[in-house]
C-alpha cells in the first residue's frame, strides 16, 4: 500500500458507518412535555432488564460492567460500564439485551432509560453512547440508531420509534455503545415497551433535541445573516431612458428574481421519468423539480456499473435533454468509486460468475501471468473506462465527481499506488476539458476527525502533483448528528483555504424526529449559504417516494411538506429571493440590492411597457432600459 495518502482502513456497512460518525458530535437533550395518556403495552425486555444485557468485546480487557445501587428517586439500581480502552470503533464494545417479545413491522415503541456520566476521557466530562434496535443478525438492520452526550447528572432519555421489519421474539435487541475513550457510564430504569399500531408515534413522549447554536439569538445567525449580505447580493442599478438618451422620471421599474446564482440542486432517478411517466407521482415529481431546482444530478446510473448498461446510458441522455429544455443543467457522479463494492462485478471474484468484474478479471490475471501484468491491465481498464464515459457525456455535464469516497474505498490505489488518483484527474480533464471536476467525499461536515484529516491530505497530495481538481464535494449525509453551526463553518474555513469552490453533493438527514431535521437543515442551510466558498447545496432526492432512506429533505411520500421542506421553501424562495418595485428619480435611476441570480426588469413610462433580462453578479450590474 502507497502511504502518500496515509488512510484509516474501516468497514463500511451502511448504516453503521453513519452511526461512527454521528457519534463524534451527538445533540444535547431535553425532555419532552408530552403527557398524553398511554394504554397498555407489551414489554420487550425482561422485568429486570438490567440482568438481561450482557458486554461484548473482552470482558476484562476492553470492558467490564457491574449491577450497582444507585440513590435516585426514579431507581434504586444501575449498570454501570466502564470503558478501558479505545477500540477500532463505537460498536467494538457494547451492551445489548435480546427482545423477549414479538414485533411486527409498523408497531410504535418507547424506550425509556436513565444514564449519567461517572468519568469521562473528553475534555467536555461528557460520555458517549448510543441506543440502537436493530435486527439481532446481519444485516443488523435498524430501527433507530440515537447517538448520545450524557453529563455528570442523571438524565431520562424517552425514544420513539417504529419497528422497520417483523421480529420474532429474541429476533431483535437493543445495543449501547460504549466504544469510546475510557470512561464510566451508569444506565439504569431500562424499558422497552411496544404499544403495537392503535398509538401514533407522535403521541409517545419523545426527549427533545438540542444543538449548540439553535437559539433564535444564537451569535452565529447576526455573523451569518451579514456574511450573507455581503457575498450573496449585488446592487442592481437601472436606468430608464427616452429615445434621446434623457433620464425619464418617475418610471414605474418592477425587479423580479428568475433563479438563483447558487446552485440548489437534487438528485434524480433516470429510471423512474421513464418507467413512470405519465403517471400522477411522476407528473408531480417532474413538475416539483422544475419549480425547486436548478442543477441535477444522476443518483446511480452514471456510476460505472450503470453506465455499462445501455438502457441507463439512453436513460440518462434523455433526462439530459429533458432538463436542457426547462434550463437545468446535470452534473456527473461519478467517474471512479475506488473500492471493489462499487466496480463492475462487485465483490464477485469467480471469474465465471463475473467476467466483467474488475477483481475477478485481476485476480485471474495475477495468477496466471503475474501482479506486473495484471496491475498493468488493472490501471489500462480504469483509465479507458475514465476516458470513455468523460466523452460520452462531453459537453452534456457541468461538472464531475472524478473520484468518489477515497477514505473507505482505496482497493484501487492500494495496488496502483496513490499517484495513479492524479491520473483519473489528468485523463478526465482531458476528455472533457469545459467540465469542472471534483473530489468527492463523506462525513466531513460530521466532525469525523480522522475522516476530515485524510480529506484534506488527499486534496493537497493531488493538487501538489498537479492533478485539475477544480472542486471539493463533500456528501453531507446527516445522521442525528447535529454539528454545531458555528463549527460547520470553521470546518468550511479550513476547507476555503485550498481556494476551491466547495459543493455539498448529497444532503439528506435520517433522524427520528421531524422537527430537529427541521430545525437542523434550516440552521445547516443558512450556515452553508453565508460561507463565501460554498457554490451550491444538492439534496440526495426530495421525495420520500424516491428515496434511498425514506426520508426525504422536502416532501413525505403524499406529496406534503415536512418541517424541512418548509423552512427551505422559506429561505430559498422568500428570504433569499429578491421581488422589488419602485420609481425612478430625476436621473432616471432606480436602485436596489438582490440576489444574485437571473432577473426579469420592467420598466413602465408615458403608457408603454418594457421587459428586459438581466444577469446580477456580485460585482453589480447597471442597465439601461431605452424606450424608442
Amino acid at each position: 500500500m502507497n502511504t502518500a495518502v496515509k488512510r484509516e482502513k474501516i468497514i463500511r456497512k451502511s448504516p453503521l458507518i453513519l452511526i461512527l460518525a454521528m457519534l463524534a458530535a451527538a445533540p444535547l437533550l431535553a425532555q419532552d412535555t408530552n403527557t398524553t395518556p398511554l394504554p397498555p403495552g407489551v414489554a420487550l425486555l425482561p422485568e429486570d432488564a438490567l440482568g438481561a444485557f450482557r458486554l461484548t468485546g473482552k470482558p476484562g480487557e476492553d470492558a467490564q460492567i457491574e449491577t450497582i445501587n444507585v440513590e435516585n428517586p426514579a431507581l434504586n439500581r444501575a449498570l454501570r460500564a466502564r470503558t478501558l480502552r479505545l477500540p477500532g470503533t463505537p460498536y467494538s464494545i457494547q451492551l445489548n439485551a435480546p427482545t423477549i417479545a414479538p414485533v411486527q413491522k409498523g408497531d410504535a415503541l418507547l424506550a425509556t432509560f436513565w444514564t449519567r456520566a461517572v468519568q469521562s476521557g473528553e475534555e467536555s466530562g461528557e460520555v458517549r453512547t448510543a441506543f440502537i434496535f436493530e435486527e439481532a443478525k446481519a444485516p443488523y438492520d435498524k430501527s433507530i440508531a440515537t447517538p448520545l452526550t450524557v453529563g455528570g447528572q442523571w438524565q431520562k432519555f424517552q425514544l420513539p420509534f417504529a419497528a422497520r421489519e417483523n421480529y420474532a421474539a429474541g429476533a431483535a435487541r437493543v445495543n449501547l455503545h460504549l466504544g469510546f475513550k475510557p470512561q464510566t457510564i451508569e444506565f439504569g430504569g431500562l424499558s422497552l415497551i411496544n404499544y403495537g399500531q392503535t398509538v401514533k408515534l407522535a403521541d409517545l413522549p419523545r426527549t427533545r433535541h438540542f444543538y449548540k447554536g439553535l437559539e433564535p439569538d444564537a451569535p452565529w445567525r447576526k455573523a451569518a445573516a451579514e456574511r450573507i449580505e455581503q457575498h450573496r447580493k449585488g446592487d442592481l442599478t437601472i436606468n430608464v431612458t427616452n429615445a434621446d438618451g434623457r433620464p425619464i422620471e418617475a418610471a414605474n421599474v418592477q425587479v423580479r428574481m428568475k433563479r438563483h446564482a447558487f446552485v440548489w440542486g437534487s438528485a434524480i432517478n433516470s429510471g423512474y421519468f421513464w418507467d413512470k411517466e405519465g403517471t400522477p407521482d411522476n407528473q408531480k415529481y417532474r413538475e416539483q423539480f422544475v419549480k425547486l431546482f436548478n442543477r441535477a444530478v444522476e443518483e446511480n446510473a452514471m456510476k460505472w456499473p450503470g453506465f455499462d448498461n445501455p438502457k441507463n446510458r439512453e436513460q440518462s441522455v434523455k433526462v439530459i435533454e429533458w432538463l436542457k429544455r426547462n434550463n437545468i443543467p446535470m452534473r456527473g457522479h461519478n467517474l471512479i468509486w475506488p473500492g471493489w463494492s462499487y466496480l463492475p462485478g462487485r465483490e464477485e471474484t469467480d471469474l465465471a460468475k463475473a467476467p466483467n468484474g474488475l477483481r475477478a478479471n485481476y485476480e485471474a490475471l495475477k495468477a496466471k501471468d503475474g501482479e506486473t501484468a495484471a496491475k498493468a491491465w488493472l490501471r489500462q481498464r480504469v483509465t479507458d473506462h475514465i476516458r470513455e464515459q468523460a466523452t460520452f457525456f462531453k459537453g452534456k455535464v457541468t461538472d464531475w465527481d472524478v473520484m468518489n469516497e477515497p477514505y473507505t474505498n482505496h482497493a484501487l490505489q492500494d495496488i496502483l499506488g496513490d499517484e495513479v488518483m492524479v491520473e483519473w484527474f489528468k485523463i478526465a480533464k482531458a476528455a472533457d476539458p469545459d467540465a469542472k471536476h471534483y473530489i468527492n467525499d463523506y462525513g466531513i461536515l460530521r466532525d469525523d476527525t480522522a475522516h476530515q484529516e485524510h480529506y484534506y491530505k488527499t486534496i493537497q497530495f493531488l493538487l501538489d502533483k498537479g492533478a485539475p481538481v477544480e472542486g471539493i464535494g463533500e456528501q453531507s449525509h446527516m445522521g442525528g448528528n447535529t454539528v454545531a453551526p458555528e463549527r460547520l463553518l470553521q470546518i468550511l474555513d479550513r476547507l476555503g483555504l485550498f481556494k476551491l469552490p466547495i459543493l455539498i453533493t448529497e444532503l439528506d438527514m435520517e433522524a427520528p424526529d421531524e422537527a430537529l431535521i427541521g430545525d437542523y437543515l434550516r440552521d445547516y442551510t443558512i450556515a452553508v449559504f453565508s460561507h463565501p466558498s460554498v457554490e451550491g447545496i444538492i439534496m440526495w432526492g426530495f421525495w420520500d417516494g424516491l428515496h434511498w432512506k425514506n426520508n426525504a429533505p422536502l416532501f413525505r411520500k403524499d406529496w406534503s411538506l415536512k418541517p424541512s421542506g418548509k423552512a427551505w421553501m422559506d429561505l430559498v424562495f422568500n428570504q433569499w429571493w429578491t421581488n422589488a418595485q419602485g420609481t425612478t428619480s430625476a436621473a432616471g435611476q432606480y436602485k436596489t440590492r438582490g440576489f444574485l441570480g437571473d432577473y426579469e426588469i420592467t420598466a413602465t413610462a408615458g403608457g408603454k411597457t418594457k421587459t428586459v433580462p438581466a444577469k446580477l453578479a456580485h460585482q453589480g450590474r447597471t442597465l439601461e432600459i431605452r424606450f424608442d
